[in-house]
């Protein structure tokens, strides 16, 4: 066979440019393979014309990994420009196509490099690659809570339907779960309304089959209408996510031409028990909601078995109505500690960044970019932050014991409380808000008898008015009478007197019909004390809607405030601001009407308010001696929250201990197992081993870091006898002897503890420095608007 030479035209991609580069093919060797030993891919796999550099390939990779808004068009282009060479379609389209290539291979190698590791088995990644949550070692105090995990959707990451409908290959992919999986749960029926989750209207929120509550009608009302209306031209609308507390993927699923639909969640919920990782304790932004969801559908028994649950999220927690908060709210469960699980907002935020390449990819290169980014977060990104978590976490459990505990204490002394007395409040709190849930029906009946009346009286003097009017065109006074009282005009009133003696007689048959009701022989007048008792309970109910409208609107404002980064939010803000002042207006009014009066706000005041449980404490100042109760007083309900924030503190010093002397010897017994496996190979000669000793490598390097951060926090004030119960080598499962701890980063390099010691600030991945630079792009761009 004729032995492939490559000659440099000047219009094609390649590193090196040389007159001539001969290329030995042995005999049985196909082209391909020939190629890819001296470092070049072809573009094709049969007769190829055009290679590309591995090395290439392998740059853009990299840069691809930290910069995932680099698509191939531009870094060709780039290329282009570097080689002085006009810039054509069929070029980005050659180099994608040895991309693609590369990727396979990449992949292919790591799925032999898991084997010779032990780690082939199913499930191995999620049930291992955070050790903080699964590296159980013996010894260990049980948690109240043993896991947590947090699922949302995001729909940034949409692709359109007509995109890449010629690319017909499939990728699999071990985070994704695949559509067959999630429809199994798309017909999961409502406990009484038997009500198909697929047929709500969209897109919702996770537990639309539930009956409606407070807090998915106020989510739902503050979405803004782009989240409401799927549109039509999208197939995939999104990804649904479950990340464990540390920020490590688990699985995703796609959201196909929906919203978040219960069956997402459900298909996640049976993922995670049937790999055997429950109990856990999950979160999503309507996870009170979402856990009826759960206990009505088919997972529900086994769910509760296995002590799988749904919690709500600590931010958007702030969001629910205050009955819900101080039943639900992290803030108020015992073994939380000061987990938030807002983890998938962060994930989202940098995830983001793959969207604007794959809205047009076809369906495999929209799985394959996705799957790359979750792939790089798992292995290097975010295995590189989990000493920095965990640190962070410390510190700031620390700090608020340290705050905290004298002012508690004082606080407590000087008033003769106990922490059982200031845990009581959340229940007595708890206890006259369910009281207030619902009205009695024979005070609904009275308002609309009192309403119905009101409006008997509105349409009686219309009926009046236009007796009159009509009557005045047929009764001469004078001349002009006659020339004014036309036939056509006799005709308009005698109409509109028919009009308003309909709707008259349709008000008395309701008059009538609720005196029935409320067996009324008398009827009332605004002279009987009925009727000005109904009257008051109108205007409180008006009072509590002025209250209802305020409230949404503020958490309307919060959720955009949340995104000023976004570009287009600061008309919005000023728009929804004059709503608001408008809202205030109306209150005010009707808190007047009230007896007593409400208490009034002001714009200012609201501008201020960053929780919404202040919004509960207005509905409740009706009753005046509901401002005097314990619970409800501002001081005291300040001194609970810190009470709370410090208990929680304490359970997340224990939660943080337990999970460093996991990765600790997890690091320990995974750089043995490393170093055994690759002497091994070595012995054998075998083809990875160059594969297994840069993963070796890489895994030194990132355990080095996760070492001197525990030696940076190990030197802070009163953290070394914390960190020294930590820090102790244990047999897991008593399977093997301990193995020598990973060894001192420090001792190898004495440069880098100083460095760390310069860098103990906050520390940032290349994903929130690169986010951090095109938001400075974006307002630089829009100076000018």
């Amino acid at each position: 066979m004729q032995p492939p030479t490559l000659r440099n035209t000047n219009n094609n991609l390649c590193t090196e440019f040389i007159p001539l580069f001969r290329i030995d093919q042995d005999p049985g060797v196909a082209a391909p393979v020939a190629l890819a030993r001296v470092g070049l891919l072809p573009c094709v796999p049969h007769d190829p014309s055009v290679v590309i550099s591995i090395n290439l390939l392998d740059f853009y990779y990299r840069i691809r990994r930290h910069a995932p808004r680099l698509g191939v068009q531009q870094f060709v282009k780039a290329l282009c420009d570097r080689h002085e060479i006009a810039y054509h379609r069929y070029l980005r389209d050659q180099f994608a196509q040895a991309f693609d290539v590369f990727l396979a291979i990449l992949r292919e190698v790591d799925t032999r490099v898991k084997g010779v590791l032990g780690r082939a088995e199913p499930n191995w990644r999620v049930k291992n690659s955070c050790p903080c949550c699964r590296y159980k070692l013996p010894g260990e105090p049980d948690l109240l809570i043993p896991g947590f995990f947090a699922i949302d959707g995001n729909f940034s990451m949409k692709r359109s339907a007509a995109a890449g409908t010629a690319d017909a290959r499939t990728f699999m992919s071990d985070y994704r779960v695949d559509d067959a999986s999630i429809d199994l749960y798309a017909n999961e029926d409502a406990a009484d309304e038997n009500v198909r989750v697929d047929t709500l209207n969209e897109p919702g929120e996770p537990g639309d089959d539930a009956p409606p509550t407070p807090c998915t009608l106020r989510w739902k009302a503050a979405k803004a209408d782009q989240y409401k209306v799927t549109p039509g031209m999208f197939d995939q609308t999104g990804i649904y996510i479950a990340v464990c507390r540390h920020g490590v993927i688990m699985w995703f699923c796609e959201m196909r031409k929906s919203g978040e639909l219960a069956k997402y969640p459900l298909g996640l919920f049976a993922r995670i028990m049937d790999t055997g990782l429950a109990p856990l304790t999950g979160a999503a932004d309507i996870g009170c909601a979402l856990q009826g969801t759960l206990s009505r559908s088919s997972l529900g028994p086994r769910a509760k078995e296995l002590g799988l649950r749904v919690r709500m999220n600590s931010f958007h927690g702030y969001g629910h109505n205050r009955l819900c908060q101080v039943t639900e709210h992290p803030l108020y469960i015992d073994g939380f500690g000061l987990e938030d699980l807002e983890t998938c907002e962060r994930v989202f935020g940098r995830s983001n960044h793959v969207a604007g390449g794959v809205r047009h990819a076809s369906h495999f290169h929209y799985l394959q970019f996705i799957d790359f980014k979750f792939v790089h977060r798992t292995r290097d990104s975010r295995s590189r932050t989990l000493g920095t978590f965990l640190c962070n976490n410390v510190t700031q459990a620390m700090q608020i014991i340290d705050e905290y505990e004298p002012v508690l204490e004082t606080f407590k002394s000087s008033r003769g409380l106990t922490d059982a007395v200031i845990e009581g409040w959340r229940l007595e709190e708890k206890a006259y808000l369910e009281a207030l849930k619902n009205e009695p029906e024979e005070d609904v009946l009275a308002m609309d008898y009192v309403e119905a009346l009101r409006e008997l009286d509105t349409l009686k003097y219309k009926v009046d008015a236009s007796t009159t009017e009509l009557e005045a065109g047929f009764i001469v006074f004078n001349p002009e009478d006659m020339v004014n009282a036309s036939r056509g005009t006799v005709a308009k009133r005698a109409t509109k007197k028919k009009k308003a003696h309909t709707a008259y007689m349709a008000a008395l048959a309701n008059v009538e019909s609720l005196e029935r009701v409320l067996r009324i022989d008398v009827q009332w007048s605004p002279e009987s004390a009925e009727y000005k008792a109904a009257l008051e309970k109108i205007r409180l109910r008006d009072y509590l809607r002025a209250v209802d409208r305020l409230e949404l609107l503020m958490l309307q404002r919060m959720f955009e405030l949340q995104k000023t980064h976004a570009l287009g939010t600061g008309k919005c803000l000023h728009a929804r601001s004059k709503a608001i002042a408008t809202a205030v207006k109306n209150y005010n009014d009707a808190a007047k009407d009230l007896t007593p009066p409400g208490p009034p706000v002001d714009f200012s005041m609201l501008m201020e308010w960053t929780e919404l449980q202040e919004f509960d404490l207005l509905r409740l100042a009706r009753r005046g001696d509901v401002r005097e109760r314990d619970w409800s007083k501002p001081v005291n309900r300040e001194a609970a929250v810190k009470h709370y924030k410090v208990k929680r503190a304490h359970e997340e010093l224990l939660r943080c201990k337990v999970e460093i002397r996991r990765l600790f010897n997890s690091m320990r017994d995974e750089e043995a197992d490393l170093t055994r496996i690759l002497a091994d190979l070595r012995g054998k000669g075998h083809a990875l081993v160059g594969e297994v000793a840069s993963l070796r490598q890489r895994r030194l390097a990132v355990n080095a870091e996760h070492m001197a951060r525990f030696a940076r926090l190990r030197k802070k004030p009163g953290m070394a006898h914390f960190m020294d119960g930590c820090l102790v080598p244990v047999s897991r499962d008593g399977s093997r002897p301990p193995s020598p701890a990973p060894s001192d980063p420090v001792a190898q390099n004495p440069l880098l503890d100083e460095a760390d010691e310069q860098g103990s600030g906050d520390e940032l991945d290349d994903d929130d420095v690169g986010e951090q630079v095109l938001a400075v792009q974006d307002y630089i761009g829009h100076l000018d608007n």
